[in-house]
């Protein structure tokens, strides 16, 4: 059985065990569609670049984790004999300011219908990994690819490329790093996505100054924009304490502060 067949077996008895159930509330997240113009938030914004950048986690629906999939946004495990750590950049924290239960999956937002999600690999002799895309039944594949590990610690960017997303729909991603195992186990850590296509001041959002667009989506609540606009201005601009400032405050604001000072990667050369 190759590493593809097991991959999408584990994936499929995980949806099967139950990764579809929600919380209470609706999956339809609805995203504010920008009914004040992009003047009415300037203040709003000037208010933010004072203060620092932060994310205020807002009312999201769940999906049900399975045990044998992951153990949280971070899995810490041998792979090769070594210990490796793999965390999600997905907040730590719900909207009580609690932690996450390790065995829920908060969906995160998105105005992209081809995304980035960003990972954080401690180093690794591990050669690749494999990222994948499901839709929210598992019976469809977005998005595939087989990625060349770097062997350093940092911050990686995985795009969807294959697939365009659709408006409304749910979607599960998991980024697995092959450990030479023959169980199809390795490690791993996932998540869900909704995309819905943006409107009002989130449709226009490019036409604004590019170090104000992180604020833009945080004050929307869109996590997904917001961390990968910001680590593409970390990348592009290493030497503005500005940037670098509003970088370890996003990550602080939802539990992520221990990797701010991490190098960031980015992409990763597809095999």
């Amino acid at each position: 059985m190759n590493k593809h067949s097991i991959y999408l077996k584990g994936m499929s008895l995980a949806l099967a065990l139950g990764m579809v159930m929600t919380e209470s509330v609706s999956a339809a997240v609805v995203i504010n569609n920008g009914s004040q113009d992009l003047s009415t938030s300037s203040s709003t914004l000037l208010a933010q670049r004072r203060s620092r950048l932060g994310f205020r986690v807002g009312v999201r629906p769940s999906r049900q984790r399975t045990g044998g999939i992951a153990r949280g946004p971070s899995v810490i495990s041998d792979c090769n004999g070594e210990s490796v750590t793999v965390t999600a950049l997905l907040p730590q924290t719900n909207r009580q300011n609690q932690s996450v239960p390790d065995d829920k999956i908060e969906v995160e937002q998105t105005v992209s219908a081809n995304p980035t999600v960003l990972v954080h690999i401690t180093p690794t002799k591990a050669k690749n990994a494999e990222f994948t895309v499901l839709n929210e039944t598992g019976e469809d594949i977005v998005h595939n690819e087989i990625v060349s590990l770097t062997h350093n610690s940092g911050v990686v960017s995985l795009k969807v490329t294959d697939k365009p997303l659709q408006a409304g729909q749910l979607y599960h991603w998991a980024f697995q790093i092959s450990c030479g195992g023959t169980d199809g186990g390795d490690l791993m850590v996932d998540g869900w996505l909704q995309y819905n296509a943006p409107t009002g001041e989130l449709a226009n959002v490019e036409k604004q100054p590019e170090k104000d667009r992180p604020a833009i989506y945080a004050e929307k609540k869109i996590w997904t924009e917001t961390v990968s606009s910001l680590a593409e201005l970390r990348q592009r601009y290493p030497n503005d304490p500005e940037v670098a400032e509003d970088w370890q405050s996003l990550l602080e604001s939802v539990g992520l502060g221990n990797i701010a000072q991490a190098q960031l990667i980015g992409s990763l050369p597809r095999e």
